[in-house]
């Protein structure tokens, strides 16, 4: 029987995301990332020519936008 090694696996970081896969991930529409992504709110890797190419986000970034819009919970006035 052939000795089986584990292959690393990438962490929630490492993960590439189409616009598609984040917005599913997120539960945005790919229109609202969109236009994060358009007012420079969210950091993408672009690939294609002229800028106009395939848009990418790290699942990292995709973290660290959601973190930023969350609103604190208010405590319960008494």
């Amino acid at each position: 029987m052939p000795k089986q090694t584990a292959q690393p696996q990438p962490t929630t970081d490492d993960r590439i995301l189409t616009l598609s896969e984040a917005a599913e991930l997120a539960r945005y529409s790919h229109v609202h990332l969109r236009r994060a992504v358009a007012a420079g709110q969210i950091a993408t890797i672009r690939f294609g020519g002229s800028g106009r190419g395939h848009i990418r986000l790290r699942a990292s970034e995709l973290a660290r936008w959601l973190a930023s819009n969350e609103i604190p919970a208010r405590a319960n006035a008494q």
